[in-house]
């Protein structure tokens, strides 16, 4: 019972923590700007899953640790493999448990740590570390294996067809289940990341010292709302938005559904914003 009460608490706090929008200061209040939005701020551009379900790769990282490179490398080759965004989205979530190393990693927060720490709770991961691979909700060890880093587990269940608009102020999700299924929840979590691409950073301390690290697919800011069910005698339908400002170094977002008691992704989708 204390198990439960501590996951439920862990997840309260996790979506407060989320629904400020901001992934650097998680627990500040949302961006209520008023200023008059221009026809760049209304343009809209849309991504559409298949309806088999896409996998989500999530690395949890650090330049503060050492073995962390290789796992960053390895998640960059995903740039030019022609699954990207239609059957594969790989996002880096820097977490900030290493910073008292020497090194401050500027793209960590307390939410990704919190995240990964969830999934502990969860049952989902058997401990906290890093490099550290979740894929489609499941902790994934095949990487440390360099046979079976090709061999991840991928998405094949007809799950539904997720749907993302996007502009410079507002996220709209769309998602419309594969089948009527009564088990889903009157209410999914929408979450929407926007990625960072192609950053180099010089480390002068901590255990990377000396060198220079590059970064792909970096979450610098990830947000979340609820997905209300929208039910129809045949179809549950799940629709809901939200008013967020893409930070001006992103350059490509994602998006994907989860239920409401847990971080297990139900389907994902995303692209290239320019």
């Amino acid at each position: 019972m204390l198990h439960i009460h501590r996951l439920f608490l862990g997840l309260f706090i996790y979506t407060l923590a989320m629904g400020s929008g901001n992934a650097f200061a998680a627990m500040q209040k949302p961006d209520t700007s008023t200023e008059k939005e221009t026809e760049l701020d209304k343009q809209f551009v849309e991504f559409i899953s298949s309806v088999n379900q896409t996998t989500l790769i999530e690395l949890y990282t650090s330049e503060g640790c050492s073995s962390c490179p290789v796992a960053d490398s390895w998640l960059a080759n995903f740039k030019t493999n022609k699954t990207l965004w239609h059957e594969i989205i790989p996002l880096a979530f820097h977490v900030d448990y290493w910073n008292y190393l020497g090194w401050e990693d500027k793209y960590s927060n307390s939410a990704n740590t919190l995240r990964q720490a969830l999934y502990k709770e969860q049952g989902r991961l058997r401990s906290i570390y890093t490099p550290g691979f979740v894929i489609n909700g499941q902790e994934w060890r095949g990487f440390f294996n360099p046979r079976m880093q090709n061999r991840f587990p991928k998405g094949k269940q007809a799950v539904g067809i997720l749907r993302l608009r996007s502009s410079q102020t507002e996220a709209q999700l769309e998602f419309q289940p594969s089948a009527l299924d009564t088990n889903l929840a009157r209410v999914l979590i929408a979450n929407v990341a926007y990625l960072a691409m192609d950053i180099k950073s010089t480390i002068r301390a901590g255990e990377n010292r000396g060198t220079t690290l590059p970064h792909n697919f970096v979450v610098i800011k990830h947000d979340q709302w609820p997905l209300e069910a929208r039910h129809h005698p045949l179809e549950n339908h799940y629709t809901g938005q939200r008013y967020i400002h893409a930070p001006k170094n992103a350059t490509a977002i994602a998006a994907w559904v989860s239920p409401k008691d847990n971080l297990r992704p139900i389907q994902a989708v995303g692209g290239w914003l320019d």
